[in-house]
């Protein structure tokens, strides 16, 4: 238990970010009155391309099986097993339903993927490339997710989503990358700096989120979640987390994946990425003035949170049972 608050103490800080965003929302809906959720995300996205050391990926970027495996399985089978677990689970709760569509439409993390496969003896390097496409390519991939879930009618215009995803999330990444070619020996010193930044940043997207979710709750008849949804949202979450998991791995392995490779597939592709997420949900609800979808970001935090408990206790048994080593080294 210590070991594992030592290593996810970041998730009990943001636990105490939603706290203070649910039950004191003033600071949180001062800042989303002042500046829109997406100057807090852009720059984010900006600071964990920019941290990520690309000097010995370049090689995977050729490694179609693996890309494909995570990138396509990814948003595939998220998508598909949150779609049916929230139309089955919640066929009255609109908001969560919308939630965990717009959770399988997030691309995959920039930071834990990559660190995950690397303590589980993968192909780190294959992690890192699969984290930057499956950013890049959100602008196409995410459109399609909610097209194909939502319909043209009721979705976010596709156009609008394309032009809105490649200004927060391509440009930003991509900046990043382009960036780290004259001033990656500076990023690679002040890693650490950059790495709390981000963390600061992600903190207050929550934040604004769950202080405006706070907010229409207040104002909104009928009230919050009872405890068996609550129950229900997280193991619809961590259902479709392992869904994804296995979908992954199997690709990767039918395509003749070696084993490292399918480590980065497993846990690149199956890892979604919190502040995109929260930005997907803001931009369904954006697109349905008329209703009152109160918790339309929960799913995404949930998701967040469940991802790295998951993965955390899969770490060992991989590196045991597939690499053939017992002790874990970061």
């Amino acid at each position: 238990m210590r070991d594992f608050v030592r290593k996810q103490w970041f998730l009990f800080v943001l636990l105490g970010a939603v706290l203070v965003g649910y039950f004191c929302p003033g600071p949180g809906v001062f800042l989303r009155e002042s500046l829109s959720i997406k100057w807090f995300i852009m720059p984010t996205l900006f600071l964990m391309s920019f941290s990520l050391k690309t000097g010995a990926i370049f090689r995977s970027f050729l490694n179609v099986r693996g890309l494909a495996s995570a990138v396509v399985g990814g948003y595939l089978f998220t998508s598909l097993a949150l779609f049916v677990l929230g139309r089955a689970l919640f066929p009255g709760n609109r908001d969560l339903v919308l939630g965990l569509i717009a959770c399988g439409a997030t691309p995959c993390t920039l930071a834990s993927a990559a660190i995950w496969t690397r303590l589980a003896g993968g192909n780190d390097a294959l992690a890192l490339a699969i984290t930057i496409v499956s950013n890049l390519t959100s602008f196409l991939f995410s459109p399609i997710v909610l097209l194909l879930t939502l319909g043209s009618a009721v979705s976010p215009p596709f156009g609008r989503i394309m032009t809105s995803l490649l200004m927060v999330i391509v440009i930003p990444v991509a900046l990043g990358q382009v960036l780290r070619i004259w001033l990656g020996a500076f990023a690679d010193r002040r890693k650490r700096v950059i790495s709390v930044i981000c963390r600061l940043l992600i903190l207050l997207v929550v934040l604004v989120s769950v202080s405006n979710a706070s907010q229409t709750a207040a104002r909104a008849e009928g009230g919050g979640l009872t405890g068996m949804t609550f129950v229900l949202l997280i193991f619809a979450v961590g259902a479709s987390h392992l869904f994804a998991l296995v979908g992954c791995a199997l690709i990767a392995r039918l395509l003749g994946a070696p084993a490292e490779d399918v480590g980065a597939v497993m846990f690149g592709g199956s890892q979604k990425t919190l502040p995109v997420g929260i930005y997907i949900a803001e931009m369904i609800a954006a697109a349905r003035p008329d209703e009152t979808l109160v918790f339309i970001a929960l799913p995404i935090l949930i998701y967040h949170a469940t991802q790295l408990t998951i993965d955390s206790f899969l770490i060992g048994p991989y590196r045991k049972h597939v690499i053939g080593e017992d002790d874990v080294k970061a």
